[in-house]
C-alpha cells in the first residue's frame, strides 16, 4: 500500500467518524466540560491527571503525531476516552482537522464536536477501531 492509498483510506475513515452517530454527554462528562471551558475562557490553570493511564497514553501520542493541546483538552480527553483505541481515534482525527498547527482548546472541540461525541456503538458499528489501529501505525503526518 502506497503512501497516498494510506491518505485517502485515512481521509475516507475521518469522513466516517464524521457522521457516525454520537450521543450527549453523561452529567459527569457534560460537568467536567462546562467546567474545563470556563477554567480555560478564565486562563486558569488545570492539574493535570498524569496518574491516569489515558493521560500517559494521551501525552505520548500527542508528542508522536505532533498534535498540541492545552492542559483544559488533555484532560477532558483522558476522562472522556474509555480505552486506548478510542482515545488515538479522537487524536488522529483531531489532527487531520489541525492543519495548520495550532494548539487544541476546549473551543475547537466544541466546535469540532457540537453534537456530542461518538456512542460505543457507533465505534463498533463502524470497525473503527480494527481498520484505524493498522492505518496509524503507517500514517505520515
Amino acid at each position: 500500500m502506497t503512501q497516498q492509498d494510506l491518505k485517502d483510506h485515512f481521509a475516507k475513515w475521518c469522513t466516517k467518524f464524521e457522521k457516525a452517530q454520537t450521543d450527549e454527554m453523561p452529567k459527569d462528562i457534560s460537568k467536567l466540560f462546562i467546567t474545563l471551558c470556563v477554567l480555560e475562557m478564565r486562563m486558569e490553570s488545570v492539574p493535570l491527571p498524569v496518574d491516569l493511564f489515558s493521560y500517559k497514553i494521551l501525552d505520548k501520542r500527542i508528542d508522536f503525531i505532533g498534535l498540541r493541546m492545552n492542559d483544559h483538552t488533555k484532560t477532558f480527553f483522558s476522562f472522556l476516552c474509555h480505552s486506548p483505541g478510542e482515545l488515538i481515534m479522537y487524536l488522529y482525527y483531531l489532527k487531520s482537522k489541525n492543519s495548520n498547527g495550532e494548539i487544541i482548546s476546549m473551543q475547537t472541540v466544541a466546535m469540532l464536536f457540537p453534537d456530542g461525541f461518538l456512542t460505543p456503538a457507533a465505534l463498533e458499528g463502524y470497525g473503527m477501531h480494527r481498520k484505524f489501529q493498522s492505518w496509524t501505525i503507517c500514517w505520515i503526518t
